[in-house]
């Protein structure tokens, strides 16, 4: 192992707090390779809750409600899924429209034929979030930002 391998280690997990400026409001974004790490840093964050997903997990959104910590709005997206069926533009595309409807719903937003524009703007500015986070996770694990 040479200098360089040392100083640089894998990252397992990411975990980002996302902001959505238009309705002053937070997400969490988690990216992993392994999604047993993933649920395990997310149960460590908030203690007593159970993540329901297992090893073969792409990805999963959910509310978190926790009487102590409060409340947290979660995506989880695991890179390099194995599956050629579900390229990572798809699950994130998938993810964004779940954590979309979950925001608009916890904040109130009526979604309809006529004002779906603010929910486009939501699910726009989630994908962005997620793609920056999943940019960074690889990033920091190629090493490539040292170059």
């Amino acid at each position: 192992m040479d200098e360089n391998d040392e100083e640089h280690k894998e990252i397992t997990v990411i975990h980002q707090i996302c902001d959505l400026p238009l309705y002053h409001t937070k997400y969490h974004v988690v990216v992993s390779k392994n999604p047993i790490l993933a649920k395990e840093h997310i149960e460590d964050l908030y203690p007593g809750i159970i993540m329901n997903f297992n090893k073969h997990t792409l990805s999963y959104t959910c509310t978190i409600r926790h009487d102590e910590i409060g409340d947290a709005l979660l995506v989880y997206i695991k890179i390099n899924g194995g599956d050629p069926n579900q390229p990572i533009e798809s699950i994130v595309a998938h993810e964004a429209v779940n954590l979309g409807w979950v925001l608009t719903d916890e904040l109130n937003v009526k979604v309809d034929s006529e004002n779906y524009v603010t929910q486009a703007y939501i699910i726009s500015d989630i994908v962005k979030s997620i793609t920056n986070v999943i940019q960074q996770f690889e990033e920091e694990n190629t090493g490539i930002d040292d170059l």
